[in-house]
């Protein structure tokens, strides 16, 4: 089975497996008892997320959902499609959890 490359660079298990760190991420910040360590390395993470993995998160995400309209997606591409939504899912918990979800808007 041919895989579908997001952005380019890598395929659906390497986006499976982004989507499965940023879990495993959400889980180990919420359960680290100082809220300071929590919060230090929510930054440093953030910055390095910002920086180069926000735009190809955004742009492969636009391209498999155009896809999606025009129903020329195949079932790859669809595996991709939910890798990448699960990956902002866990990004989304992760913040959620460290800094209090009512916090977020």
């Amino acid at each position: 089975e041919d895989d579908v490359y997001w952005g380019s660079y890598f395929g659906s298990a390497v986006a499976e497996s982004v989507a499965c760190a940023f879990a495993v991420m959400a889980a180990s910040l919420e359960a680290e008892e100082s809220e300071e360590l929590s919060l230090e390395f929510l930054e440093r993470a953030s910055l390095d997320l910002d920086i180069f993995f926000a735009a190809h998160l955004f742009g492969e995400l636009c391209r498999l959902e155009l896809q999606m309209e025009s129903r020329s997606q195949n079932a790859t591409a669809r595996r991709l499609l939910s890798s990448l939504w699960a990956t902002c899912t866990w990004a989304l918990a992760m913040v959620g959890r460290v800094v209090g979800y009512h916090r977020l808007s």
